[in-house]
């Protein structure tokens, strides 16, 4: 029968796998905020990074603590017989997954951010929705994908290198920590002590709440809070709201389990007189004199369109003559920022 001291060097190839995790991790959130540090709030200060980057480590142990679950179990397993070839080759693989998945969802994510404001969410997944072609297509084209893809595979190759080197020894030998920690007394208190430790990571917190998407409102800039989930939970509560929105089994009842509706429209509307219709919650009234009302209103929305044919310059083609009437007897705005993200709701921004 193997010895406790076994375990004990296995398991400090797995601390050196997590800390590797979570150091990954922090290193990116720390690019993420220094990529667009544009976006932070002047009036943020040294407190409110402070509580981002410990929140955001709360997050981080969490993804190490996952990846490094199994290796635990073989080092735990390594105690009793000799794994010791297995255990280091299953640390080296979950390294390298985690270099290979960090890697992928962590440019997904800085680009995501770059386009809609927003990290991972379930608006990822409408790409099966959309013309996945004409997606692809973009992001081939504008996004260099075969570059990211070349250095995305130097990174994880090199990566893997230092992964084996990292994991191949522990910390501290077993002559010198042999001798402190022979009794059994000893033993069992450390072994308490790194089962706590492993419960605490996976949960993210030592406290009676986990760390969760709710608890992210943890200063006032709205930027620094994005930062504070890394792309594995981004993508985490992405695939949890997607399953939520398209689930036919729950409805109503995932937003509103007590399915009181005119309660949810009291309190977004911040209304505490019942209303006769629904509609009545959102009612808007527009400031200024009233006016009569035209009789007709012709709304065109050149999507992706270019507006030369509409400058002066080009009136002798007499391209699009019709167009330039309406726009001289009504309202022509040339240059227009999108509402949303999408065709549909940005058409809704401009209706409204």
């Amino acid at each position: 029968m193997r010895s406790w001291n076994s375990f004990f060097i296995q398991f400090q190839k797995d601390v050196k796998l997590w800390i590797f995790c979570v150091a990954f991790l922090m290193l990116y959130r720390l690019i993420f905020i220094a990529s667009y540090h544009q976006k932070i709030n002047p009036s943020s200060g040294f407190s409110d990074f402070a509580k981002v980057l410990s929140y955001g480590f709360c997050f981080d142990i969490m993804v190490a603590g996952y990846f490094i679950l199994i290796p635990f179990l073989m080092s735990v397993a390594n105690g009793f017989i000799d794994l010791r070839k297995a255990a280091d080759r299953v640390r080296v693989i979950f390294g390298v997954v985690f270099i290979s998945a960090f890697i992928i969802l962590g440019i997904v994510n800085h680009g995501f951010f770059g386009e809609f404001d927003e990290p991972l969410n379930a608006f990822l997944f409408q790409v099966y929705f959309d013309d996945t072609k004409a997606v692809f297509s973009t992001l081939w084209q504008e996004y260099h994908l075969l570059r990211a893809i070349l250095l995305s595979a130097g990174v994880i190759v090199l990566g893997g290198y230092f992964i084996r080197r990292i994991v191949k020894n522990e910390f501290i030998p077993e002559k010198i920590f042999a001798p402190r920690i022979s009794s059994l007394p000893r033993k069992i208190g450390i072994s308490v002590l790194i089962l706590v430790s492993l419960v605490v990571s996976l949960r993210g917190s030592a406290g009676t709440r986990p760390a969760k998407l709710r608890y992210i409102d943890k200063t006032n800039d709205e930027f620094l809070n994005k930062s504070i989930m890394n792309p594995f939970h981004a993508l985490r509560y992405a695939i949890i709201d997607y399953t939520t929105m398209t689930s036919s089994m729950k409805g109503i009842n995932a937003y509103l389990p007590d399915r009181d509706i005119v309660k949810a429209a009291k309190d977004v509307a911040s209304i505490s007189e019942p209303c006769g219709n629904l509609d009545d919650y959102f009612v808007k009234h527009a400031q200024g004199p009233a006016s009569s009302p035209p009789r007709h209103l012709v709304l065109i929305i050149g999507e992706s369109y270019n507006t030369w044919p509409l400058l002066e310059k080009y009136t002798s083609l007499h391209l699009m003559d019709n167009s330039k009437e309406f726009a001289r007897n009504g309202i022509f705005v040339e240059n227009f920022l999108p509402g949303s993200s999408a065709t549909m709701s940005s058409l809704g921004v401009i209706l409204t």
